[in-house]
This record gives structure tokens, sequence and C-alpha cells, in this order.
């Protein structure tokens, strides 16, 4: 496909990332209805910022593809994928599902931008997510259900297919569904109802204050996005930045509870100092949202993920003092009238323990220390006058709700979360 039909919007600075990207082109007819838009981002209607790389318009539908150029052995557990490779064991969510959230939102976009256009009617068609793993010499190892809408690359001249299906086998089919097809006149109009949408050139770099943000987010939730950040001046220090983010076309007043949400959180980590509660030092601005810069080491990684990871490897004793830990920060927040409110695998960060010398470094993961994090949803009680009040800090953010929950039921979710991710098999 030549340039024209192809449409870079940012080049990429990843060598990877451009020869997966040139593998695809190289692919792709030069022929209507066939378009493709490579490295850029959109803003959805949540106010969440979307980094695409790689929108495909073939004769089936419209496809959104993610890129991953991984080398190793991948193999699944639960909901994650585990990488290993001779640079260590990576274990993170598995990548279709946030292209299809980004493709459901892309989508929305797009539909609003053909309703707003001048001219005969045009129907989006359902974009469809699929993950590309790039790299040909990666072991694939996933179960049945997580290679759903996972494509690999052409195998080269001599050498046999590979497990996944191919990328171009997906971009060339002929439509499953005629209401999915791409019909010459839609593709000649998406440059325009893109522009529409505001596809914009992928960022390098976003700023808040003195933290320079990686771009992509490593967790997002309905109302935010976190990111990881290195301070401008000081290389070695690190911040993980949560950005409440404002909804596109936003009135004064959903803007203003945002601010009061960020705020509301920043007030109830305010003071907290414990080892097992993540810690925030400020508020900043950012012309996304509010946006609030924890203490964080970036080793961290979410307790799921770290089951995944080590969970066969722990010992009886290291689970309960990982259920130790786990009560004691609780008991820490109830004493000052803390209530999560929302306690789960995704909200626990685990960082390696102290490193013995000579010691392996995962001895030191396998004797973790644990942190309660995400206390968006949290609550602080008791006024001056010893009555309990209670706040939510998203959404109707300001609106005043019932009591607090009492420390037994707080234990019946705290129990139940700690057998489930570290009390061991069978237990």
């Amino acid at each position: 496909m030549q340039e024209g039909r192809w449409t870079t919007i940012t080049p990429s600075q990843f060598t990877h990332e451009r020869e997966a990207l040139a593998h695809v082109q190289a692919l792709l007819p030069d022929s209507e209805p066939y378009r493709a838009w490579s490295n850029f981002t959109f803003t959805a209607q949540t106010g969440h910022p979307y980094e695409v790389d790689l929108l495909v318009a073939g004769p089936g539908g419209l496809y959104l593809i993610e890129i991953k150029s991984l080398t190793g052995r991948l193999i699944s557990s639960g909901s994650n994928w585990i990488l290993h490779n001779p640079g260590g064991t990576r274990t993170f969510d598995n990548p279709l599902h946030l292209a299809d959230a980004k493709a459901k939102k892309l989508k929305s976009l797009l539909q609003v931008a053909a309703n707003q256009r001048k001219g005969p009617p045009v129907k989006i068609p359902f974009v469809q997510a699929a993950v590309f793993l790039s790299k040909p010499g990666l072991r694939i190892e996933l179960s049945d259900h997580h290679l759903h809408g996972i494509h690999g690359p052409e195998p080269a001249p001599g050498h046999q297919p590979g497990k996944l299906p191919t990328i171009t086998s997906l971009l060339t089919r002929p439509p499953q569904d005629e209401k999915h097809r791409v019909t010459k006149e839609l593709s000649s109009a998406l440059p325009n109802l893109l522009e529409a949408v505001g596809i914009a050139r992928s960022r390098k770099q976003y700023e808040v204050g003195s933290w320079q943000l990686e771009p992509r987010p490593f967790d997002l939730g309905p109302t935010w996005q976190d990111h990881h950040a290195r301070h401008r001046d000081l290389e070695r220090e690190r911040r993980r930045i949560r950005i409440y983010l404002v909804e596109r076309n936003a009135v004064q007043a959903e803007r203003a509870s945002i601010e009061r949400a960020a705020k509301r959180e920043m007030t109830v980590l305010h003071g907290v100092n414990h080892p097992g509660i993540v810690r925030v030092d400020s508020m900043e601005s950012h012309e996304a949202g509010p946006a609030l810069i924890f203490r964080h080491d970036p080793r961290s990684m979410r307790l799921d993920h770290y089951i995944a990871q080590y969970g066969d490897k722990l010992e009886p004793l290291s689970r309960l003092a990982m259920i130790r830990q786990l009560a004691e920060a609780v008991a820490y927040a109830h004493g000052r009238r803390l209530h999560h409110r929302a306690l789960s695998a995704r909200s626990v960060l685990v960082t390696p323990g102290p490193k013995r010398r000579g010691g392996s470094e995962e001895e030191a993961w396998l004797v973790p220390q644990l942190q309660l994090s995400d206390w968006q949803t949290a609550t602080r009680a008791a006024d001056s006058a010893g009555r309990a009040a209670r706040r939510r800090p998203a959404g109707r953010a300001d609106q005043p709700c019932g009591q607090p929950a009492d420390r037994s039921a707080r234990g019946v979710r705290l129990g139940g979360s700690s057998r489930r991710h570290v009390g061991g098999p069978g237990r």
C-alpha cells in the first residue's frame, strides 16, 4: 500500500514497531476500499486519551490493531499474560481487552461525526479489535480462549505457518456480515471523519508540573488513568500520577465535580503515614483534568499479576505474612475512620522485600511488601460532633451517602480477598 492510502500520523520512534507496520503496509492492497492510519491519539467522550497503533479499513470492516513485538515464551494465567525471556518475567493484562475498549470508543466518535456530516448518510460499521504479535520467533503457549483476536505475521518464504492466523488474513477477508462491509464511499469519507473526531499525533511526552509522564497509561478506570512518571531534573525520582479525566464537551458543573473528586481523594489520604498505604504528595493541574502525584516504586505490580507470576512459589508463612500486612493496613485506616470500600486484588500493589546479601531478585519477591492503593472510592467518617459522615469521590461526588460500613463487614471483604489471592489452593 502506497502513502496516501496509508497515512502515518506519527512516525514511530521504535524499530520493532516500524518493522511491524512496514510488514502490514507491504501486504495490504493499494486499492479501494483499503486505507490505513498509524500511530495516532484520540480523546474519547469520557475524556480518556487513547493511543492507537494502527487502524485499517478493508472490505470486511474496520480494524483497530494493537501491535506487540514480544520475544521469548508467552503463556496465560487466568485473565493475564506472562512473558518469559532472558530479560526476566513480566505479567500483564491480555491486550485485546484494552484494544476492544479503544475500538468501541472510536466507533462511537466516528458515528457522531458521520451524523453531523453533510451529504449522503454514512453508517459506521463495527470496529473490530485485534492484537498483532509481530515477532515470528515468539513461542506462543496461550490457552485457547486467549487466542481469540490474536494474529501473527506472514511466514517467511520456505517456513511453515505459525500457530496464529496471519494479520493479513484478517485485514483482507471478505465481510462476515454485510453490515460490516466497508464500501468505497465509506472508505473515501473516513479521512474527513477521522479529522472531525480529532485524531492527532502521538505525543512523546506529557508533563504534570516537574514530572514527565510516559504517554501510555499503565492502568485506567472509568474516570481516571495512571501514568508512570520521572522528575525532569532528578533522574532517579519516580512517581505514579493519576489524572482525573474531564469528559469531552463537559459543562462547568461536571468539571467542578471531577475537581472535587480529585480533591476528596487528596483529602482522604492527607496525613496518612503507613507503609501499607500509598502516599500522595500533591495535586497538580493537567490539560486533561486534575492530577494526583503518588509515591511509587516502578517495580510494583498488582496483586493479581503477582499471584499469577509467583503464587505457586509462595511458602505458607509468606502467604500469612501478606494477609497480616493487609490486615494491619486496613486496621490502621479504620483507626483513622478511613474506609477503602473497593478492596480487591487490583487495588493492592506488591513490591519485593529487602534483598539479602548474595540473595536473588526472586527471593526478594517471595517476601513481598504490600500497599493498599486506589482510594478514589474511599470514605472518611466522623465530624467534630462524632457523627458519621460518608462521601464518595467519583461521578456525583458531592452527594452524601449512608453510614460507613462497620469493621466486621470490612473484615469479611478482606478475608475473602485474602483467601482467593494469597491463601493458597484449597483454602
